[in-house]
């Protein structure tokens, strides 16, 4: 079963709940959305694309943006969304 984060709290910041499944964080007084990340292993199960195909992806020409913290990799939601709307064909009649 996922996790679901319903807010987030940081250096003992307050936290604010979640608004359109990205997380609003009050940050010295301003607030601020931080995308909602999901790793490769996670995106790829969204899309039901291999963990590989990432891989390649991001080798070959980067078709989804990512995001790298450290060593880490991370895809924001909305592009993944993007993707599949901008990939989306319609019916040839």
């Amino acid at each position: 079963m996922p996790r679901t984060l319903t807010a987030l709290s940081v250096n003992n910041y307050p936290a604010l709940p979640c608004q359109n499944d990205n997380l609003v964080a009050d940050i010295d007084n301003n607030r601020r959305v931080v995308p909602r990340l999901l790793t490769q292993k996670e995106a790829s199960a969204l899309t039901r694309m291999s963990e590989k195909w990432f891989e390649r992806d991001r080798w070959v020409g980067c078709t989804i943006p990512f995001v790298k913290i450290g060593r880490s990799v991370r895809y924001r939601a909305e592009d993944i969304a993007a993707y599949i709307e901008a990939n989306t064909q319609k019916a040839v009649q």
